[in-house]
């Protein structure tokens, strides 16, 4: 599968700290980010939160869209899961 696109989706809200690490570490490794900031206590958070069985912000997700269409995603987790899975690769 050739990748024509690749992105890393995050969901946070203003004032976090680890959120604005998170988002920090990507733009300086030069990675294309996709922001979603969400409230505190609304229905998209609790949404995403049992989507993605996490409970913190931010949550961070590798998106890779093939040639073909194909879109895979792949949830890494919160701020130091970032920073270990950039560490790995």
């Amino acid at each position: 599968m050739r990748v024509a696109k690749e992105y890393y989706h995050l969901i946070v809200w203003n004032g976090c700290p680890f959120c604005e690490s998170a988002i920090n570490l990507l733009a300086d490794n030069g990675l294309e980010t996709h922001l979603d900031y969400l409230e505190r206590g609304s229905d998209q958070l609790s949404e995403a939160q049992q989507r993605n069985q996490w409970d913190t912000v931010p949550m961070v997700t590798k998106v890779k869209i093939s040639a073909d269409g194909t879109v895979t995603q792949k949830f890494i987790g919160g701020f130091t899961d970032l920073e270990l899975y950039l560490g790995k690769q």
